[in-house]
């Protein structure tokens, strides 16, 4: 902040408790600068980018289970959606194995896992 009872102060501010961090934004940047601020807070946290992309109606929620990964996919909308990854995954279900992506059912869902 630049003037008023607030110059001085920051906007962004980031304090450290323990082994984390909270962080405080008082303003909303432009979308560009906004998402290099929360890639850094992510990166800074261990969070990483989904290793599945789904679409817009859709969602991947990620877990491991020994060491290997299992994903969730939802598709909450009326058409069948497409997701798409790196490498080979198996639907836990059928026991299908897809590379690279799969079509989501239309009001779906799939749990895959990394491939053998």
């Amino acid at each position: 902040y630049t003037e008023d009872y607030k110059a001085g102060a920051g906007v962004i501010s980031r304090n450290s408790y323990g082994a984390g961090s909270a962080w405080y934004m008082g303003t909303m940047p432009e979308e560009e600068i906004f998402s290099l601020l929360l890639s850094a807070v992510c990166r800074d946290a261990g969070v990483r980018k989904p290793e599945v992309i789904v679409p817009d109606e859709c969602e991947v929620v990620r877990r491991e289970l020994n060491g290997k990964a299992i994903y969730y996919l939802f598709n909450f909308g009326t058409k069948p959606r497409q997701a798409s990854w790196n490498g080979t995954l198996t639907d836990v279900l059928a026991g299908q194995n897809y590379p690279g992506g799969v079509e989501i059912p239309a009001d779906g869902f799939m749990v895959l896992k990394e491939a053998k």
